[in-house]
């Protein structure tokens, strides 16, 4: 039942050592069938997260207590995208963790969402106080590299007719940069 459903679920014993994922951590990251342990997600974590989900997992482990966390897991493709896992134990009778429990959903769409209502929020508050036109173009491309996640953007004019450059030509110049 549980290779049926959409989001990857995986079982780790009482000590947090993976031993069973469903088909669609396969599907998504691409990793040899069959891989468990340590070994096998590591390696397919984003390396900015995996210390600090190693840190929650283990301090689930260590109290007993629900986990969850968000991360970014590297699919088949190279390209990282952000997943929440959310982890329940199973305790017998006695109240010993036999195993955990683990769904971990892709909210990657989710994440890009709220990032671009947070950036056009910020920049529509920014740009009812700002009146120089160079700041309100700055603003907006800090914005939009922010919003799309790219590591830079820049904005290009040409000057005004009336400004013609030494050669007659349109003048171009770079008047942004983020």
């Amino acid at each position: 039942m549980v290779e049926s459903v959409p989001e990857i679920a995986w079982t780790a014993t009482p000590e947090g050592v993976v031993d069973y994922y469903n088909d669609r951590w396969y599907e998504v990251t691409g990793e040899r069938r069959g891989a468990t342990g340590d070994e096998s997600w590591a390696p397919v974590l984003h390396p900015d997260d995996l210390p600090g989900v190693a840190e929650k997992f283990g301090r689930a482990i260590a109290t007993g207590e629900p986990y969850e966390a968000e991360f970014r897991i590297r699919d088949a493709a190279g390209q990282y995208r952000w997943y929440v896992a959310r982890a329940r134990p199973f305790r017998n009778d006695a109240g010993t963790i036999e195993r955990w429990f683990v769904v971990t959903s892709d909210v990657h769409d989710q994440k890009r969402d709220a990032l671009a209502l947070e950036v056009a929020f910020r920049l529509g508050a920014e740009l009812t106080r700002e009146l120089d036109p160079r700041r309100v173009v700055q603003s907006v491309t800090d914005a939009s590299t922010e919003a799309i996640g790219a590591q830079f953007g820049s904005f290009f004019y040409a000057t005004p007719e009336d400004e013609p450059g030494p050669d007659g030509q349109a003048r171009f110049g770079l008047f942004v940069l983020s």
